[in-house]
């Protein structure tokens, strides 16, 4: 561990010189407490430039100090040359993506070793719960021009978001509309993902300030063969993706709805054919000072829809599987301060029920109450002087269906600051988290599949530390380690669920994010992430992502709006079953006036994955789109 840490870490040193002043960096507030008395972190610029509010129940606990947090922007998403969410995450340490290559293939997401269906996904905060999947989320069909930013907090969340934060969450901030009108169109080909067409648009109202509105839509045919794990082969017809929302913002409240699906139409050659649907509907409200002492109050109220149809070759019947989540989430906040303190802490609730009718399992029910309250106290000393942030939460969850199921979950951490503009310090949090097993794990039995009534929900508890250290306002240098306790972990072995006795995992973390300015309007951004997974089951059984190393790097060129270009980089390796590879990709960026040229290419080396006897190939591709953008 030592020997791959070190030359790192002196590399990451190395690139830590004191660059020229950035123009957004000149002003540094330098108070005496933190900016946010919730303890948010200032984001290093060029990576994130404002603060996005997220409705949450725990929202002042989410973006604690002391969260093992991480976040990038629509402007460092853009400049990667990322084409959807799950290319995004990339650019954040301690997330692995389980993907085949390809955005039209299945992939799914990891954070710090562990399983993608103990990954919780959210949109706009909303969790996306598939009662009758494995609880993960394809986050491939995402578009990247979608997203506002993305915020990961690793560790147990589930004090922060409940069930399925077993390991942490991902959150998606997708844009919304805009003041005035803009709009854009693009064609975009690439080798071995077809043909794309991509557009939106947003309107505002001049008659009714705060009032706007806006639709974004993609639409990917690709005719090519895709290799998967175990030697199939898959053409992906047709992936679609729509989003259109409405937002009314005022100085005293805001209230929001967005709606958006995603389909997918797959033909095996073997002759099987899967298709799904999804759609996602959100209500969201927020009202500032509602009452003399509350600070604010939100709200959401969603409706999720899951819908799959699998035909079996040669079978003479359609399996198809409806699922669908509702949600009602209510919170509010309240601040006091003192000489030297200041306190936000919230109280809330989730209402949530989750629906599946299967073809082999019949109709199925799961409903949540989940009360939560979280409080964050931020301190200075005599002088003035930032001293550190307390963050801690707790949330009660009470399913009840077919069986009653109970867990309770706290969160909690201390940051020190070192210096009085909170430059250098430590973070340290611990917590616990759970995910219950999903209702197909419990109850859908298929062919070989068998499932296990009597499984028990996963937990885990987690502690977290990492030193963080920014040098001017542009970079900063982060390293941490973190250790993971999992008790009744579902596995499946032998075509059966069973639960694991206990798993451990230690891991550490190097990253550095940094922004260069080259002259007026010439900045480069560099991102480099290096991190080490090493988990271990108590009875023996093989872990698939044991003993895993990754080093990733990003170095991307911004020239003004007229050029753009990058190089990015992955290297695997220490997997127990899978070889060493190595994913480069790059492109160049220009525009002109509305309109613009992108040219790239992905997996530019020649690689080949062997995954348990199988091989999936990840084919080399490139990629033109030409569009036109008008402000």
């Amino acid at each position: 561990m030592k020997r791959g840490f070190l030359p790192v870490l002196v590399t990451a040193l190395f690139f830590c010189v004191r660059p020229p002043l950035l123009p957004a960096q000149a002003a540094d507030s330098g108070g005496a407490l933190p900016e946010s008395a919730n303890g948010e972190d200032t984001a290093v610029e060029g990576f994130a430039t404002e603060t996005i509010v997220i409705t949450a129940v725990a929202e002042s606990l989410k973006a604690g100090a002391s969260a093992a947090t991480a976040r990038v922007d629509a402007d460092m998403i853009a400049a990667s040359g990322a084409e959807s969410a799950a290319d995004a995450l990339k650019l954040l340490p301690g997330v692995h993506l389980n993907t085949n290559g390809t955005r039209s293939s299945i992939g799914s997401v990891s954070l710090r070793g562990s399983r993608s269906n103990q990954v919780l996904i959210l949109i706009d905060g909303v969790p996306m719960l598939d009662p009758a999947g494995s609880g993960g989320y394809d986050l491939s069909k995402i578009p990247a021009d979608t997203i506002e930013c993305i915020e990961t907090v690793k560790g147990g969340g589930s004090a922060l978001y409940g069930d399925g934060a077993y390991a942490g969450a991902i959150n998606i901030i997708t844009k919304s509309g805009e003041s005035g009108r803009s709009g854009h169109v693009r064609y975009f080909f690439n080798s071995q993902e077809g043909h794309e067409l991509k557009g939106g648009f947003s309107l505002g109202s001049k008659t009714v300030p705060g009032l706007s509105g806006h639709f974004s839509a993609s639409i990917l045919y690709n005719p090519y063969d895709l290799k998967i794990v175990g030697g199939d082969t898959i053409t992906d017809a047709v992936l679609g993706y729509a989003q259109w929302g409405v937002s009314r913002i005022t100085g005293r409240y805001e209230i929001r709805y967005r709606s958006f699906f995603n389909e997918t139409y797959n033909v095996e050659q073997i002759g099987n054919r899967l298709s799904s649907l999804s759609q996602s509907n959100t209500l969201s409200w927020s009202i500032g000072n509602p009452g003399e002492k509350c600070r604010d109050y939100t709200g959401q109220f969603a409706l999720n829809f899951y819908n799959l149809q699998w035909t079996p070759a040669g079978a003479g019947f359609t399996d198809e599987n409806f699922s669908s989540v509702l949600l009602l989430k209510n919170s509010a906040s309240f601040a006091a301060s003192g000489e030297r303190w200041a306190l936000n802490a919230s109280v809330g609730g989730d209402l949530k029920t989750e629906l599946l009718n299967a073809y082999f399992a019949g109709f199925l029910h799961r409903t949540t109450v989940s009360p939560t309250a979280a409080v964050s106290v931020a301190f200075s000393d005599r002088r003035g002087r930032p001293v550190g942030v307390f963050d801690a939460g707790s949330r009660l969850d009470v399913m009840a269906g077919d069986r009653t199921l109970v867990f309770p979950s706290v969160w909690g951490g201390f940051s020190f600051y070192f210096d009085r503009e909170k430059r250098y310090g430590v973070k340290t949090s611990a917590g616990n988290g759970f995910r219950a097993p999903t209702m197909s794990e419990l109850y859908y039995s298929y062919g070989s599949v068998t499932a296990a009534p009597d499984l028990k929900a996963e937990k885990a508890a987690h502690l977290d530390v990492s030193f963080f250290f920014r040098i001017l306002d542009s970079m900063e240098l982060s390293a941490g380690w973190f250790y993971r306790h999992e008790t009744d972990t579902v596995y499946f072995d032998n075509n059966t669920f069973r639960n694991l006795p206990a798993a451990d995992f230690n891991g550490a973390e190097v990253s550095f994010l940094g922004a260069f300015l080259l002259g007026k309007d010439s900045i480069v951004d560099l991102n480099l992430q290096y991190e080490l997974n090493y988990g271990i089951y108590s009875d023996g059984t093989p872990f698939d992502l044991n003993h895993r190393h990754i080093f990733r790097s990003l170095l991307s060129y911004r020239y003004g709006e007229w050029f753009s270009a990058y190089v990015r980089t992955d290297v695997y390796s220490g997997f127990a079953d899978i070889k060493p590879f190595t994913d480069l990709s790059a492109g160049l960026m220009g525009s002109y006036k509305g309109f613009f040229l992108e040219l790239g290419i992905k997996n530019m080396l020649d690689l080949e994955l062997r995954y348990h006897n199988y091989t999936s190939v990840v084919p080399r591709s490139w990629s033109c789109g030409i569009g036109y953008r008008a402000e």
